[in-house]
């Protein structure tokens, strides 16, 4: 045989074995190359004795026992056993054995009663294994450190109880393993370091109930992991560490009650990885550090309250059109393919989502409004000014390069505007005194640069802004002939309000915009008032210039 238990022969020795049996079951291990690597000594039985233990009633202790062919199907055909009627099994342990077969080892339909259930470091050879519809009862149920051999191993609609059930550091080689509508109960399920070999590893439509569930460390092989459509129940689910190699792994509209999911560090192969559907319920759920290189990474419609990818190279499509996910963390992520967040017809929310410190060398579809960026940035309380100010330089460059301009510029806006603030109380925190040069400055920018013309992206409100000074100026030079010396002199003087209202109207067009025909000459403070205004319509011109040739040419 090949795989863990690797080639190995069976000889039947004339010999008893510990007051057990009449005789002893020699195996011999083997490497590729034929030479012996382990010698392993079992207590041989008849399968017809274990029937007959059975058929009894007595306590079926199988410890450090070999038993081939044991069937519980072949029990039944001989005893005229329905095929669906439940065998009962007391007492029963079978540490440290060995179950050979020729097609398959059957403990279908079995019923075990007994405080605790053992098969612990028991070893099974090529051929299927079946405990379908295997009913554990309330004990404690130990397959850790098992081996089996090649072929197909069937839990399908087995019932455990209240008990834990163990397999850790079991080994698994190539064929398909099922646990398909198995019902885990409360107690603790723990597959920490399990290998499994090449086959489809299926969990579809299993429940778990309140008991921790971990899967730390453990290693696929290739072939389909199916985890679809299950009812975690409430309790830690721990995915650390393992390795999933090639192929899909679906968790495709599974439930988590409460309990933190775990993924830290887990590697997956090439494959799709789906969450689509899922409650992730209460908790947070984290798939950090991780190496997403496959196919597809898809949460589409999922919801739940924190779904983390903290530190994770985001190399394959990434699917977020999610249902409601109130925080969602790509903080310090590298992408290098598409994260899709456009909202569809389904709903979709998400309260929060931190960007601080991604690389991205790919892009993001992602709608302003829609998806309600600023709020969902700003919302990250814990974020400085700084870092929310980095977050909108990023999606300002995303925008960009997906030609979403009008979002553009909204992230270069809210960018601009962080970035002053930050920038300001940076500066005041190093030296107070820096205050008396700082918030004039402050005030400045946010009249010039942004009330006025939103930093360059608004050219309709640049152009407001143009015919506001221009106003304001004009007034002044209707009004302030009334109370001083200073006035407008025009070839044809005028002494009513309307003439004068429009020879001011006049002469502040022709500074403002710097046409200066020379027919009207300013007089007492106009000669300060008429420069300075010449120099803001030089100013606010090329300025209008700026954002109208931007927002066209792009």
């Amino acid at each position: 045989m090949n795989g863990f238990l690797r080639f190995y022969e069976v000889s039947i020795l004339n010999a008893s074995y510990k007051d057990i049996s009449a005789k002893t079951a020699q195996i011999k291990f083997f490497n590729k190359s034929g030479g012996v690597i382990n010698v392993l000594e079992y207590a041989y039985l008849e399968a017809a004795e274990v029937y007959e233990k059975i058929q009894n009633n007595e306590p079926v202790i199988l410890d450090n026992c070999y038993i081939k062919d044991f069937s519980l199907s072949t029990f039944k055909k001989n005893q005229n056993i329905a095929d669906n009627e439940y065998i009962k099994l007391k007492g029963f342990s079978a540490e440290n054995a060995f179950f050979d077969c020729e097609f398959e080892v059957d403990f279908s339909h079995a019923e075990f009663q007994s405080a605790k259930i053992s098969f612990k470091n028991t070893r099974f050879g090529d051929g299927n294994k079946r405990f379908y519809k295997t009913v554990f009862g309330e004990g404690d149920i130990d397959f850790s450190n098992t081996y089996w051999g090649r072929g197909n191993v069937d839990f399908q609609m087995a019932e455990i109880d209240k008990g834990n059930i163990n397999f850790e550091n079991a080994r698994f080689s190539e064929g398909d393993i099922s646990f398909v509508n198995t019902h885990f109960g409360d107690g603790k399920v723990n597959f920490k370091n399990v290998r499994f070999g090449d086959g489809e590893v299926d969990f579809h439509y299993s429940r778990f109930g309140k008991g921790v569930k971990t899967f730390d460390k453990a290693e696929f092989g290739k072939g389909l992991k199916d985890f679809r459509k299950i009812e975690f129940g409430s309790g830690r689910l721990d995915f650390k560490r393992v390795y999933f190699n090639d192929g899909d792994v679906l968790f495709d509209e599974s439930e988590i009650i409460s309990g933190k999911c775990n993924f830290r560090g887990a590697s997956f192969g090439n494959g799709k990885i789906s969450f689509d559907l899922t409650n992730f319920g209460k908790d947070e759920v984290l798939l950090e550090k991780i190496d997403f290189s496959g196919k597809i990474l898809s949460f589409y419609q999922c919801w739940g309250n924190i779904v983390s990818l903290e530190g994770c190279q985001l190399n394959c499509f990434i699917d977020l059109r999610v249902n409601h996910i109130k925080y969602l963390n790509l903080s310090n992520t590298i992408l290098r393919d598409i994260i899709d967040l456009k909202k569809v017809d389904t709903p979709q929310k998400i309260d929060r989502i931190n960007l601080h410190g991604m690389r991205n060398l790919g892009q993001i579809l992602i709608d302003w409004k829609e998806n309600n960026v600023y709020n969902a940035i700003t919302n990250n309380k814990e974020h400085s000014m700084g870092e929310i100010a980095e977050q909108f330089l990023l999606l300002k460059e995303n925008f960009n390069n997906t030609g979403q301009y009008n979002d553009e510029d909204r992230a270069y806006v809210a960018f601009k505007r962080f970035e002053l603030e930050h920038i300001t109380t940076q500066k005041i925190a190093k030296n107070p005194k820096n205050k008396y040069w700082m918030l004039p400055l402050y005030w400045f920018e946010k009249l010039v640069f942004d009330k006025m013309g939103l930093y360059a992206t608004a050219p309709l409100r640049v152009f407001v802004s143009m015919t506001i000074v221009f106003s304001v100026y004009s007034i002044i030079y209707t009004i302030v002939p009334y109370i001083s010396s200073s006035e407008i002199i025009c070839p044809q003087e005028y002494t009513d309000f309307l003439h004068r209202l429009g020879n001011a109207f006049y002469y502040s067009a022709i500074t403002f915009l710097t046409v200066g025909y020379g027919d009207c000459l300013p007089t007492g403070i106009f000669k300060v008032l008429a420069p300075l205004e010449g120099w803001m319509g030089v100013f606010m011109m090329s300025y209008f210039t700026v954002a109208f040739v931007r927002k066209i040419l792009r």
